[in-house]
């Protein structure tokens, strides 16, 4: 969009589309959305709730990594990675690197 000095048009694009799919056609009094789908859009109470829940569950994570240090020992249940020929529930790991995504 060099025409109109825009690089981050397609961030509006979000509403527009939510826009769309959530406007009730006259011919089927339904939504496009419902029309596609069969059932009701998400409302954004329930959008929030998901987001919120998402938030706790990803600071919860990031105070658990913080109680691993490099040299520890850790240990993985065996279900997680592969019982082949193994009798013991834990594999005993040590922690190598750290790293921090965001």
């Amino acid at each position: 969009m060099s025409s109109t000095n825009s690089e981050h048009w397609s961030n509006g694009l979000l509403p527009v589309i939510y826009e769309i799919n959530t406007c009730v056609a006259c011919v089927t009094n339904y939504t496009p959305y419902e029309v596609m789908f069969e059932q009701k859009l998400l409302t954004t109470n329930i959008l929030t709730a998901v987001q919120k829940k998402r938030k706790l569950y990803d600071e919860h994570l990031t105070l658990k990594a913080e109680q691993y240090k490099v040299g520890g020992r850790v240990g993985i249940q065996i279900s997680e990675v592969d019982r082949t020929h193994i009798d013991v529930k834990l594999l005993l790991c040590f922690t190598l690197s750290k790293d921090k995504k965001k």
